[in-house]
């Protein structure tokens, strides 16, 4: 239980911190990266004062946490039962293990002078 509040307080300050990040968008110009930041600032600004509270930024993170909470279900919820069993989440683990890895080998090879990894 400690574990799990630990890993939630972290998760929502990381929500946080992104609440005042542009919106997570392709843009071609800073026009857009403004747009962007503008209509995110707009959305959090509930009552429409210009401003944003305590109270709307703590909705806005939860928002956007329960946002974030559901997409990651889904993607542990291999068969879509909506339970996640040991099995799926094990296998969840181990992609994402593989994905760090496979980065992690990029990265390496990608510094100057660095060798390409070995084959195992």
């Amino acid at each position: 239980m400690v574990r799990f509040r630990a890993e939630l307080i972290v998760g929502v300050a990381a929500i946080a911190l992104g609440v005042m990040l542009p919106f997570a968008v392709q843009a071609e110009s800073s026009a857009g990266l403004n747009a962007a930041r503008d209509a995110r600032f707009k959305a959090a600004d509930a009552n429409g004062d210009g401003a944003i509270s305590q109270a709307e930024f703590v909705a806005e993170v939860q928002k956007r946490a329960a946002e974030r909470a559901e997409i990651r279900f889904k993607r542990l919820d291999a068969n879509g039962d909506g339970k996640v069993t040991k099995a799926e989440y094990d296998a969840a683990i181990a992609m994402r293990q593989e994905r760090m890895k496979a980065r992690r080998q990029m990265d390496g090879a990608a510094k100057p002078g660095a060798t390409a990894p070995k084959a195992e």
